[in-house]
């Protein structure tokens, strides 16, 4: 005759998960102590490609002296990424501000964060995933569109800049060009569409060195310039209402001007 199993007491299940629990909330309490990252403005994993500044906010103050010394000195030891672009950096209360002074195209990147120190002497290495996404203006967060207002010098107050239709498919970006565009706030002026070429390195400036990469360069901006104002005309975007502007000064004379000033 096989023993019978005793039950096990409701007490000692009681026990078990008050032990439980007090793990759990034990190990957020000392998350929660440890020096961290605790969000960034715009989200990192969902940066739009029409705005420059990220605000990266910490759990504790940071030494704001000792890290803008080391940023002044040399942002390299501080501050990395993986693609091309100077940066401006600004250290206030809690928040590291970082602006690209060129956004890199849609796609996954790293910033990498090196001895960012608190005012407690804490120090924190890490790596922060960033994600750029092209958004239009329409879908972007009430923070995004001051941060956005901001740059562009819009006013906050004055829908008229963003119920163009423009608003609402521009920024639009691919490896090889970027659309975007500018309302003045003047009513005498004329809104912009913006057309520059990106298939070629960032910050490479460099005109083609013979006739034939010279002939391979200008097919290249024609096609692409094509491309952009094929995608124009899908969102149904009548570009004489707008002056059009061709970062390259190459082939102007080719492309429409759009609306005069």
């Amino acid at each position: 005759m096989k023993p019978q199993s005793r039950p096990v007491p409701i007490k000692s299940i009681a026990l078990i998960i008050l032990a439980v629990a007090a793990i759990i909330l034990g190990f957020f309490v000392y998350t929660s102590l440890q020096f961290h990252i605790t969000g960034a403005t715009p989200n990192n994993k969902r940066f739009p490609s029409s705005l420059s500044t990220i605000d990266i906010y910490f759990s504790k103050e940071l030494d704001q002296p000792t890290m803008t010394q080391r940023l002044d000195a040399n942002t390299g030891d501080v501050l990395s990424y993986t693609f091309e672009s100077k940066t401006t950096t600004k250290v206030t209360g809690n928040k590291l501000s970082i602006t690209f002074h060129q956004t890199p195209l849609t796609g996954n990147y790293v910033i990498s964060l090196k001895n960012i120190t608190a005012e407690n002497g804490d120090v924190l290495t890490t790596d922060l995933p960033f994600i750029v996404k092209t958004v239009s203006y329409k879908n972007l967060t009430e923070a995004e569109k001051k941060q956005y207002d901001d740059a562009a010098g819009f006013s906050s107050d004055d829908e008229e800049e963003h119920s163009d239709p423009i608003a609402a498919v521009l920024p639009h970006e691919t490896a090889d060009y970027l659309i975007s565009y500018s309302i003045p706030g003047d009513d005498s002026s004329v809104k912009k569409i913006i057309i520059t070429m990106k298939f070629f390195a960032p910050g490479n400036n460099a005109k083609p060195a013979t006739p034939q990469q010279t002939a391979a360069y200008l097919d290249q901006i024609r096609t692409q310039r094509k491309a952009a104002l094929a995608y124009l005309a899908s969102k149904n975007i009548n570009i004489s209402d707008y002056a059009m502007e061709y970062t390259e000064l190459e082939l102007r004379n080719e492309f429409p001007a759009g609306k005069s000033f």
